[in-house]
C-alpha cells in the first residue's frame, strides 16, 4: 500500500 501527499494538504490513502 502506498500514501501519497497532494498539494491540497489532504493525505490519501490507497490500498491495493
Amino acid at each position: 500500500y502506498y500514501y501519497e501527499i497532494p498539494s491540497i494538504g489532504a493525505i490519501r490513502i490507497n490500498t491495493q
